[in-house]
């Protein structure tokens, strides 16, 4: 059960009130509408009715590039040219008829083909995820990476061999060809391949143009008009059910265009690539999108829903006082949140499925043992966040019974955090955000060791990042002698050293997550190490999407409501309130009192001055008239800095 509160009243007193969350669509999510009875001939064509009522989303050059992972980048220019002469504008489709996919993709394209090598033509690729082949438990692996399990690699295009002879020479008005990790081609000599599955995975394609023939069979250039793809993908034969309420798949979606190129055209010749969250098909180095099913959703049913759940959510501590970072998690508000995040080398699938969030997480989670020393202690992390101001907080609980004192990420305790900041772009990668790499381990005194951009931004803005570590129980690190009970990280970083805003309430982050887990015995022949990651392993991969939400606060009401340092919240009378409300409060000495209401968006809408209030039970009465119906917090804030909040209605 998540122990934070969201600001939420049953019933008539919530009519008309919304609650801030970002809404994901035309961003990283889009809808797949359920064609119902009708029916797709996979031909290429796109003529069925039924594509005039799906969701689209444009791909094109210097378009619309959606946060963190959307971009655009120039592969090959000899000309030195400043932009592409044919830069991509590409429509993409999106319909369901129950669990099957189809998808549409028209592409305005003015010179169509392909060449020898990988990736140097015009086509389609996307990145999946097939939760199916994911195993129900990992005991037998050693080590677990993408590449060998559940990412799946699709390609629908012109590119070597399949649009090449056995001599290699062009063939005009050659046909696409696909391949996928699973269910296409393969991804040897596609000139003779069949698919294995195309009961799986069926598509087909429409030229309007010659293919690697940019004279069209006659002297000079002739413009091709562009090419319609059209495909269906079996849902479970991934294993994602998108007929269920909310549901969402992660992918990613690239397009590759190469111009010029049959002959080649030397002033005019370029290749380029434009993507929605991720370039390759193979990671999610960049970013992540989703495609999201409701039942509710069908060509008939008018306007898509917004779609408002994040992968995770980071509670608000804007009603606790900041911690003191000395690697301890004994402040109130760490056992107030529950950990968003638990991760542990060869995890169960139902651990993963209990301990991770979202639909990412929990099947794109690999792990690392670079020795071969057997792991006799694979210790789970326990990762709880949450924000406060302008600060993101990070505990990290573990009952590690060899604490490490190594530097090596091979054989290290500890954590890697990476985010994608604000302020930095990939270089030559437009639009999409670069991650930063923060490492924090636990070395041989049993104090915090940072590294990479932590370490970098220690040294410039030392008051912009925070670390501690804490030893359970009288445990010692780097001692292989005796049995540990585990350690405990404390963590703080200024989100606005990365760009973010100094108001973080319903900011987006995206995130990796690299958990360090190595064991010093008293052999040390028989010392090992583990890693283990959530996304990404190191500075790429930060896209999972949280969201710092200000509508979810770190709940630590009791039944006379929050205290800090002698101050006590009384709640309010009348609530709800209609023209004004009383905020009572006790206090155990005199102070300069100050009372702040803010909306459910984090902004500060009245101060009241309080003046000098005596020990006891006090009230300061706030004038509600000119507030509109909904949901408030209010603050008690004392001159010395001792602050708690409440909540309050207001109705009109």
């Amino acid at each position: 059960m998540q122990r934070f509160a969201t600001l939420s009243v049953l019933g008539l007193l919530l009519a008309g009130t919304a609650i801030a969350q970002p809404d994901r669509v035309g961003q990283d999510v889009m809808w797949a509408r359920d064609i119902g009875s009708a029916t797709i001939a996979v031909d290429g064509n796109l003529d069925e009715a039924v594509w005039a009522q799906a969701e689209t989303y444009t791909i094109a050059w210097d378009g619309v590039h959606p946060l963190p992972g959307s971009g655009q980048s120039i592969r090959d220019n000899p000309a030195g040219l400043d932009a592409p002469l044919d830069p991509t504008n590409a429509t993409v489709y999106f319909l369901r008829k129950g669990n099957e996919l189809y998808l549409g993709l028209q592409a305005q394209d003015a010179s169509i083909g392909g060449d020898r090598g990988f990736f140097v033509g015009d086509g389609l690729m996307m990145t999946l995820v097939r939760p199916l082949d994911r195993p129900a438990t990992f005991t037998d692996r050693d080590d677990y990476f993408e590449s060998s399990a559940v990412r799946e690699e699709m390609f629908y295009g012109w590119q070597h061999p399949s649009d090449t002879t056995a001599t290699g020479g062009q063939v005009p008005g050659i046909a696409p060809k696909a391949w996928s990790t699973d269910f296409g081609y393969t991804a040897g000599d596609m000139m003779s391949a069949t698919p294995r599955s195309p009961e799986a995975w069926e598509f087909a394609a429409v030229v309007d143009g010659v293919a690697n023939d940019d004279y069209n069979g006659g002297s000079s250039f002739v413009a091709d008009n562009g090419y319609t793809f059209e495909m269906r993908i079996r849902l479970d034969s991934l294993g994602w059910d998108l007929t269920q309420p909310m549901a969402r798949m992660p992918l990613t979606m690239s397009i590759m265009d190469r111009d010029f190129s049959w002959p080649i055209d030397a002033e005019r010749f370029m290749r380029h690539w434009t993507w929605w969250q991720g370039r390759w098909f193979n990671n999610f180095n960049e970013g992540m999108a989703f495609i999201a099913g409701d039942p509710s959703v069908t060509v008939s049913s008018g306007p898509v829903p917004a779609y408002t759940e994040p992968e995770f959510t980071v509670p608000s501590g804007m009603n606790t006082p900041a911690p003191t970072i000395d690697g301890g998690l004994d402040e109130p508000v760490w056992s107030l949140v529950d950990p968003q995040f638990k991760i542990k080398y060869q995890a169960t699938a139902e651990e993963l499925d209990a301990g991770l969030p979202g639909a990412a997480a929990p099947n794109y989670t690999f792990y690392f043992h670079p020795d071969a020393n057997p792991v006799l202690d694979p210790t789970e992390g326990r990762f709880h966040m949450y924000y406060r101001e302008n600060m993101l907080y990070i505990g990290l609980d573990t009952d590690d019974q060899a604490v490490n004192g190594s530097e090596s990420e091979n054989t290290r305790d500890g954590f890697r955090f990476t985010i994608a900041a604000r302020d930095s772009l990939k270089d030559g990668l437009g639009g999409s955000l670069a991650g930063v790499q923060f490492d924090f381990s636990v070395d041989s005194t049993g104090t915090a060791r940072l590294g990479n951009y932590a370490a970098t931004l220690a040294e410039e803005n030392p008051s912009a990042i925070m670390a501690g570590v804490s030893m359970k129980n009288g445990s010692t690190p780097a001692d292989p002698s005796d049995i540990d009970a585990g350690y405990q990280m404390e963590v703080a970083i200024d989100l606005t050293a990365l760009g973010f805003p100094a108001n973080l309430d319903d900011e987006q982050i995206y995130i990796a997550l690299n958990y360090f887990d190595g064991d010093s015995l008293e052999d040390d022949a028989q010392s090992y190490g583990t890693r283990t990651w959530v996304i990404g392993e190191r500075n790429n991969g930060a896209s999972l999407y949280g969201l710092l939400s200000s509508s979810a606060l770190v709940n630590t009401a009791s039944d006379r409501g929050p205290e800090s340092d002698g101050l006590r919240a009384l709640g309010t009378a009348p609530n709800p309130a209609t023209d004004r409300t009383q905020v009572r409060f006790s206090l155990d000495r005199t102070a300069e009192v100050t009372v702040e209401v803010f909306d459910v968006l984090g902004r500060l809408v009245q101060t009241i001055d309080g003046g000098a209030q005596v020990a006891g039970e006090r009230a300061i009465t706030v004038d509600t008239a000119g507030l509109s119906t909904g949901a408030y917090i209010y603050r008690v804030r004392l001159d010395d800095g001792a602050a708690v909040t409440g909540r309050m209605m207001v109705v009109r």
